[in-house]
């Protein structure tokens, strides 16, 4: 949706910024297992210096049981992979 997609955005746009305000160290990223790989690429590339501690989320709604015999779940793995290959094309920044 919209609104996910908006609080992501603003998320990783103000992640780099609390880190510094805060003095953190280590953070827990919580986030959907289908998602965690390009979630830990993308924030360790910004901040290599943090701690990240996954914790992946399993929804009902994402059928990884025989993933290839569910359209929907095929189409939001094939996509997640696909953003997962082009984060790792992005250039590096620094927060």
């Amino acid at each position: 949706s919209d609104v996910y997609k908006r609080q992501t955005l603003l998320f990783g746009w103000d992640l780099p910024m609390q880190k510094n305000k805060n003095n953190y160290k280590k953070i827990r990223i919580i986030t959907a297992a289908y998602h965690m790989p390009r979630s830990l690429l993308l924030i360790k590339r910004v901040m290599p210096e943090l701690k990240l501690t996954p914790f992946a989320v399993f929804t009902e709604r994402v059928i990884l049981d025989k993933w290839w015999l569910w359209p929907g779940t095929l189409s939001l793995l094939m996509e997640e992979y696909l953003k997962y290959i082009l984060a790792h094309l992005q250039p590096i920044t620094k927060g």
